[in-house]
């Protein structure tokens, strides 16, 4: 991202199969009906391993 300035969407991909995107969402709606305060703290560990994801 910073030297191209492109969009890392194979990132994205990635975190999308693997439930990141929809960690808060309700199981019944296909999250992983996580908290808020789960999903924080997955973020803040995504970030402290890779800046661009933590974005």
């Amino acid at each position: 991202v910073d030297r191209t300035e492109a969009y890392p969407w194979d990132v994205v991909e990635a975190l999308r199969e693997g439930g990141f995107m929809g960690m808060t969402v309700p199981v019944a709606y296909g999250g992983l009906g996580l908290s808020f305060l789960d999903a924080v703290l997955v973020v803040e560990e995504m970030a402290r391993q890779c800046g661009v994801t933590g974005r």
